[in-house]
């Protein structure tokens, strides 16, 4: 049986669901909310399946890893003891390094 991991999210991952959030209100606050709360549910359950998201393609490391969420990604870092949320962001972008600080 595996041990659940805990999951850290980075100010800046929040600062993303934050933004996400302010643009989708724009339409449908209601929506927004759903949306977030969505993006923010595959993040947290991550705790017990830190491996089911694919290497991040940009990177090839196998601890950075990514969830897509329909045409969001949710990049991620798999530590010992931790799972880090780094960003999330619209999948048309390709992830940079400056997204991706240590």
């Amino acid at each position: 049986m595996s041990k659940d991991l805990k999951v850290l999210w980075t100010e800046n991952a929040i600062q993303d669901l934050l933004g996400i959030k302010a643009y989708i209100a724009q339409d449908s606050i209601d929506r927004a909310e759903e949306w977030v709360f969505e993006l923010y549910t595959a993040g947290e359950s991550l705790s017990r399946l830190s491996g089911r998201g694919r290497i991040v393609p940009e990177f090839n490391q196998i601890n950075l890893r990514e969830l897509l969420i329909e045409n969001y990604r949710l990049v991620y870092r798999v530590k010992s003891t931790s799972i880090e949320i780094i960003t999330v962001f619209e999948g048309h972008r390709q992830l940079n390094v400056k997204d991706v600080k240590k």
